[in-house]
């Protein structure tokens, strides 16, 4: 597959990026990429800072790479991903591990990463990360002034009078079918699919012990 070319600006954010990445030695016997898989607001970003020191590994995170394209005016629907994928083939060359902060439910974008991670010679792993919705959608609403920085230059189009947190909402709210499935039974609830993935771990960012599973998961990563 052909890499994704990127603009010049691109490039000077990708750049950028790297260099200000912290890049821990990793802790695991091989080098492992942990894509996660979970609706926005599901924790994916607590999972990831709370797991990275356990097996050593660097956080790659999409957001941060939009908002620095936005910034400079660029669009990001594909220079995001390439941008992830040269910061985290980087890691792995330097020594680390990565964890790829962002929705990998899509299958194009799951064989992608595929891909790209067997040419660095490294392990891919799948871990679910869910919650309930009501409690996703209250972390959006409690995050809103943070996310006010992502939404940072842009256009009226794309944002409007919105807070940035009812954008955010409006992008769970979207992706909700991907990740659940209505059950009409009992007054009708969202149940988790079942998805056509190997997950490592599902840890539910609902429950006090997803911490412990986080921890529990640390200790089956670092015999990978």
């Amino acid at each position: 597959m052909a890499e994704e070319s990127l603009s010049k600006t691109a490039l000077e954010v990708q750049e950028s990026f790297i260099n200000s990445l912290k890049i821990d030695k990793r802790k695991t016997i091989q080098p492992l990429v942990v894509a996660l898989v979970g609706l926005v607001g599901s924790g994916k970003s607590s999972v990831a800072q709370k797991l990275a020191p356990l097996i050593g590994a660097t956080v790659i995170g999409g957001d941060r790479i939009r908002v620095e394209l936005r910034k400079r005016g660029e669009p990001y629907k594909h220079q995001v991903r390439a941008i992830t994928e040269a910061s985290a083939r980087f890691v792995i060359k330097n020594g680390g591990s990565v964890i790829i902060d962002s929705d990998h439910a899509d299958s194009n974008k799951r064989e992608n990463i595929q891909e790209k991670v067997e040419q660095v010679g490294a392990r891919l792993i799948f871990v679910r990360i869910y919650s309930d919705i009501d409690l996703a959608i209250g972390r959006i609403i409690n995050n809103n002034n943070k996310l006010g920085e992502f939404f940072e230059g842009a256009s009226s189009k794309e944002s409007g009078d919105y807070k940035p947190a009812v954008i955010k909402i409006k992008e769970m709210w979207s992706r909700t079918p991907v990740h659940y499935e209505w059950n009409t039974e009992k007054g009708g609830a969202w149940i988790l699919k079942k998805l056509p993935i190997e997950f490592t771990a599902d840890i539910d960012t609902s429950t006090i012990e997803w911490e412990k599973m986080v921890e529990d998961l640390s200790r089956t990563l670092l015999n990978f």
